[in-house]
């Protein structure tokens, strides 16, 4: 009698765990049928971005090589695809052609920053470019994670 319950325990077991293996394997089919779908809505944006050859960005109010002054008020659209923490999004630095600091600032923001569109965060950037004829804007979100740069792009600028 006890033979009988134990096998039966050890079919009842084999049972169970095919039964998971089973779902498990249906669900990653699910998956690849959704990301196919989503790939046919998007086209080739959704291949590109797996690649690591696009990243979603922040818009910013200035465009690449234009020539800024000090003061600069640098605003950042965070599109909701970056997230602010207490009224703060990241910072930004710029720097020379050689890689030299020439100023950094918070980017923040006076308005209802806990929701999940669009914010707009600004700082006012403060630099004196010296002799430096070219650099770039860096704008940096913060991680959460406890990475010092967090996400960035940067934006070529000229004095």
């Amino acid at each position: 009698m006890e033979k009988i319950r134990v096998v039966c325990t050890f079919v009842a077991l084999a049972i169970a765990l095919m039964s998971l293996s089973a779902c498990k394997a249906e669900k990653q089919d699910n998956e690849a049928k959704t990301e196919v779908i989503v790939e046919e809505e998007k086209g080739n944006e959704v291949q590109i971005e797996k690649a690591g050859k696009k990243q979603a960005v922040p818009t910013v109010n200035i465009a690449a090589n234009e020539k800024i002054t000090s003061p600069k008020l640098v605003k950042v659209n965070s599109e909701g695809i970056w997230f602010a923490s207490e009224g703060e999004l990241g910072w930004v630095k710029l720097v020379d052609s050689a890689g030299n600091e020439l100023g950094k600032a918070i980017l923040t923001t006076e308005e209802d920053w806990m929701v999940s569109g669009p914010v707009v965060f600004s700082a006012n950037l403060t630099f004196d470019p010296a002799k430096a004829k070219a650099g770039k804007l860096i704008i940096y979100g913060k991680s959460g994670e406890g990475d010092a740069k967090g996400p960035h792009f940067e934006v070529p600028v000229t004095f």
